[in-house]
């Protein structure tokens, strides 16, 4: 399949597998690849190969000592933040060059790679803005797999393992750590200088620059969508929508039991 398409600088990138459609034998495996295009004309620019990516590894505990020609639908059963492993920022792509990798600063020219961020391990979502990268990292599956054991303590700590790291794009030099609340799905998003992420139904909004909280606030629904643009900071969860103000995170307006198609 195709994940994660982003466009930029005239480049269009995505994540392919390129392997045999419908195998589940792992003699003949999936075959990942970063694919970078010209966005005008669609032709090849360059390709950088995967190692550790595809279900094998994002549902690694589901397939561990199991015939994988026995297992079906795993495939269809992609983490969402799979959709937040590539930016492209200027002439720079981040991405994970691994499942359970850190965050890698590539040439979106040719591939190269200019730097590795070791601290970021294992990085699960990345956004970007105003030369700052902010990576939220921890071990999803690991958390999920103590669940299914019945290791309550244990998924609670590997649950509460995470973290943000902000980046500088140019180099690669870490700007400042943080240990946080697990975010809700993908609410992790960056406006006017302001990194903002919801955990339940709290929000917390940080400098993106120096990391320092700005501000905190008890949000009404736990936002299955979160957006932030020009100042405002929108949330959705089942049908209701809720804004906010991205500055001072104080509600702005409300409406529950909206109709969708």
């Amino acid at each position: 399949g195709c994940k994660a398409m982003v466009v930029g600088g005239g480049r269009m990138f995505y994540l392919l597998d390129e392997g045999l459609i419908g195998i589940v034998d792992q003699r003949l495996p999936e075959r990942w690849a970063i694919i970078c295009r010209d966005a005008f004309n669609g032709k090849l620019l360059w390709r950088k190969p995967l190692k550790s990516w595809g279900w094998p590894q994002w549902a690694a505990d589901k397939v561990a000592g199991k015939d994988l020609t026995t297992i079906r639908a795993l495939r269809t059963m992609v983490p969402e933040e799979n959709q937040r492993r590539l930016v492209v920022q200027g002439d720079r792509l981040l991405a994970t060059l691994d499942y359970d990798a850190p965050l890698s600063i590539l040439d979106a020219a040719d591939g190269r790679v200019i730097a590795t961020v070791e601290r970021t391990a294992p990085a699960g979502q990345i956004a970007a803005s105003d030369g700052v990268a902010i990576v939220y990292s921890h071990d999803a599956a690991k958390a999920a797999a103590a669940k299914r054991r019945g290791k309550a303590q244990e998924a609670v700590a590997a649950a509460a393992a995470a973290r943000l790291t902000a980046v500088a794009i140019a180099d690669g030099t870490v700007l400042w750590q943080k240990d946080i609340a697990p975010i809700r799905g993908l609410s992790l998003v960056i406006d006017g200088g302001r990194v903002i992420t919801q955990s339940g139904k709290a929000l917390y909004c940080l400098d993106l620059k120096s990391g320092k909280e700005l501000w905190q606030a008890d949000a009404k629904i736990a936002a299955a969508t979160l957006v932030a643009c020009d100042g405002c900071l929108v949330l959705r969860g089942g049908g209701d929508l809720e804004v906010r103000d991205a500055a001072s995170g104080k509600p702005i307006r409300d409406k529950q039991n909206i109709k969708t198609m």
